[in-house]
């Protein structure tokens, strides 16, 4: 959540804040010093260490994304190469700087993953991160808060995952998948229309694939009920289907 620590009701928004479980972060210009006393007063951080600038919050957040993209592009969808470095490691920094025979040790040597993870090579990852910086673009790497906890229960979770909109609470809304045939009959596009309409409107969540056909129809039902849909689209966040 975002106050502005000059209003006299700032503190306790913050304290609100706490009580429903929101995290409030201190993001400042170069004052450091005069950012901490006020985090501080506002029950904020205890430690300075806790207080970034803006700039630093941006640094660290290019370099890990662009981590996250390389670990994302060096593991093969479906593949168990992610579970098992995420296992041995802590963090996409951590496989980087990694050796050949530490990644051996975790992976083994006999596949495509291996060889991508050794060659460390990041200009690939740089160019996606700034398209998505570009184009407005959301990364959510595996492990951070707002990643479906389902989709991160599954066997082979992807490491990341690409977005552009307002993320719903996936771990806390009802969410309906409506999917379904390209070539439609009428009653079926009248009935995907109306049952995506209807649940929408009732609080659920539609979930499709963005496609031509049932797919399409099903996410207009919820927006005509003005409520948020999500889409999940196969040919990636870069290619504009349908045409």
């Amino acid at each position: 959540a975002m106050v502005d620590p000059a209003r006299p009701e700032a503190k306790g928004a913050v304290e609100k804040f706490k009580r429903a479980g929101i995290v409030t972060v201190m993001i400042t210009g170069d004052h450091k010093d005069t950012a901490f006393a006020i985090a501080k007063d506002l029950g904020i951080c205890t430690e300075k260490t806790q207080c970034r600038t803006g700039a630093e919050v941006d640094a660290m957040t290019d370099e890990e994304l662009t981590l996250w993209i390389w670990l994302s592009l060096c593991c093969t969808p479906a593949s168990v190469t992610f579970g098992k470095l995420i296992a041995s490691f802590d963090t996409p920094k951590e496989i980087h700087d990694a050796s050949d025979e530490e990644i051996a040790a975790c992976i083994g040597t006999r596949s495509r993953d291996y060889t991508l993870l050794c060659r460390k090579d990041l200009s690939e990852a740089k160019r996606i991160f700034d398209f998505c910086k570009k184009f407005g673009v959301g990364l959510l790497p595996y492990g951070d808060e707002r990643y479906p906890a389902t989709l991160a229960g599954i066997y082979a979770p992807p490491a990341l995952l690409y977005y552009r909109g307002t993320l719903p609470d996936f771990d806390k809304k009802f969410f309906a998948a409506v999917v379904g045939s390209r070539h439609m009959s009428d009653y079926g596009k009248r009935a995907a229309f109306h049952i995506s309409c209807d649940l929408a409107r009732a609080g659920g969540v539609i979930v499709s694939g963005m496609a031509l056909g049932i797919d399409g129809v099903a996410l207009a039902g919820a927006l005509a009920a003005e409520a948020p849909t999500v889409a999940v689209i196969g040919s990636g966040i870069d290619v504009c289907y349908p045409p």
